[in-house]
């Protein structure tokens, strides 16, 4: 009887260190903490900004985990009109198992308004592993990929008339370390084409749920999304203060001297003569009715200015024709075969041919002043509502660099925008050269400037214009022989007034950047 019991205690002992035995087993949780600290080591992304899992917080959900980040450093993104909010709580780390490997994305919210959060907005995922970006949108319950997405607001009335905003964005965000006198902050600018590599939106056919075809219903969105925390006084005021649209941002002062410059510029006599020779040669029977003239910034109807800069850095200059090119050389082979070095489904260069007009010889020169270039601009830029199409003329050239001046003439009409955009380089003090794209402009007309209103900004394809131009230009450096990156893109779109009276000196240059002191 004796054994009997004691065999019993016995099992009763083994049971029960069984079963502790399978408490003991690694949690979901501990599985991922261990995979993304074994892949930490081996990321080739660069970054700035340490993120810290806080994995107590995680949220399990649609076959995902999200962990929620913080950053060592203070991350702010701007609405549509330019109205700054903190990322703090927008920011998680997403991990996805497929097959048997994690991946890991940081996904990042950006509400289409902060004060109605949940309604409509951005995941932009970042993978930890390689640094490559693709997004999602997501409105209200459910996520889609950037085509669906963009057609979907436009079917709820989102977006008004009968524009689609295009797939490709630009994520603007400003990040700060320090405190006080010692805050340093920088202004960023992501421009993000893909679907989300780590989503799984409506149509993108792969992510969490894959699902490939057209615009449906994508997966829900997850509930990662803070709830939404209005404003108080102090902060709109604080906002608002003798600042036209948004907080001063802190755009080195140097850039903006330039871009000062860019905008005073005024083209000389000959230019004008060149625009009057034009309008005498057109041949009788068509209609000259139009006159050919330069459109002053000064008269452009927009209230919002655009002041940008894409720089690439040339560490090595490339071969040209199997000889290592001077910076002059290199600029001249860029404007040459301009094309190439841009993505023409934004806007393609051609000399400007019109009615016995052939500027084709003039700009092919070795010296094209005054040669006009017409400019077909892709649909992306525009909306249908404005004339996309536009003509520049050369009004500045040396060898260093050269202005394209917007203008009026009888192909065209009038370009979208007015103002001047300067092609260059200059020579850094470690030897390197910097090669640039920089323009001052404002939109042209009344419609255009109604579009911008309606729908964010029709700068956008612009932008991607010339951030195209700085990777193709990067691009064939490194692969003929030298060395080049594109450094970071500077984007500026203050009120039109505050500009002017700058440059009428009025204001202070630190009215446009508290690096200007």
């Amino acid at each position: 009887m004796k054994l009997k019991v004691l065999n019993f205690f016995c099992l009763i002992l083994f049971l029960v260190s069984c079963k502790n035995t399978e408490v003991a087993e690694i949690s979901p949780n501990d599985e991922i903490k261990a995979a993304f600290n074994n892949l930490k080591g081996s990321t080739t992304a660069k970054r700035d900004i340490a993120y810290s899992p806080q994995w107590l917080n995680s949220v399990d959900f649609e076959g995902s985990t999200y962990i929620p980040l913080t950053t060592n450093k203070r991350i702010f993104s701007y609405t549509s009109d330019s109205v700054q909010y903190s990322l703090d709580d927008k920011i998680w780390l997403k991990a996805i198992k497929q097959d048997t490997k994690w991946r890991f994305f940081i996904l990042t919210v950006f509400p289409d308004s902060p004060v109605d959060s949940k309604k409509s907005g951005i995941f932009l995922y970042e993978d930890w592993k390689t640094g490559q970006f693709s997004y999602e949108g997501y409105i209200e319950d459910r996520l889609y990929n950037p085509l669906a997405y963009n057609s979907t607001l436009k079917l709820k009335g989102l977006v008004k008339k009968s524009h689609i905003p295009p797939p490709c964005k630009f994520i603007n965000s400003t990040v700060c370390a320090g405190e006080g006198p010692d805050q340093s902050c920088t202004t960023r600018s992501t421009m993000v084409c893909s679907d989300a590599t780590g989503g799984g939106g409506a149509g993108t056919g792969g992510g969490d749920t894959g699902g490939g075809g057209g615009g449906g219903t994508g997966p829900s969105t997850p509930p990662i999304i803070p709830e939404p925390k209005p404003p108080t006084e102090a902060q709109i005021k604080a906002q608002l203060k003798d600042k036209p649209f948004a907080l001063i941002p802190n755009i080195p002062c140097d850039i903006i001297k330039k871009w000062i410059a860019t905008a005073k510029f005024t083209v000389d006599q000959s230019t004008k003569d060149r625009l009057v020779q034009i309008e005498k040669t057109l041949k009788p029977g068509n209609d000259n009715s139009y006159l050919t003239n330069v459109q002053n910034i000064n008269s452009a109807y927009s209230t919002v200015v655009n002041m940008d800069y894409f720089p690439i850095t040339v560490n090595m200059m490339p071969l040209i024709n199997g000889k290592v090119a001077t910076p002059e050389q290199f600029l001249e082979h860029i404007r040459k075969n301009v094309n190439k070095f841009v993505n023409t489904g934004y806007s393609e260069f051609n000399p400007y041919v019109y009615s016995g007009v052939d500027d084709t010889n003039l700009w092919n020169s070795s010296n094209p002043k005054n040669a006009v270039v017409a400019i077909d601009i892709g649909s992306l830029w525009g909306t249908g509502i404005v004339d996309d199409n536009g003509s520049v003329i050369v009004s500045k050239y040396n060898s260093s660099g050269w202005t394209f001046t917007t203008i009026h003439e009888p192909m065209y009409g009038d370009h979208p925008v007015s103002g001047n955009r300067d092609f260059g380089f200059v020579k850094n003090s470690n030897g390197s050269y910097t090669f640039y794209s920089r323009g001052v402009d404002r939109l042209t007309n009344w419609d255009a400037d109604a579009v911008n209103a309606m729908f964010d900004t029709p700068f956008d394809s612009a932008d991607a214009l010339w951030k195209s131009f700085q990777n193709k230009v990067s691009d064939f450096v490194n692969l003929n022989g030298g060395n080049a990156g594109s450094a970071q893109a500077e984007i500026h779109r203050p009120d039109w007034s505050l500009v002017k009276d700058v440059i009428d000196g009025k204001k202070p240059l630190s009215a446009l950047s508290t690096d200007c002191k």
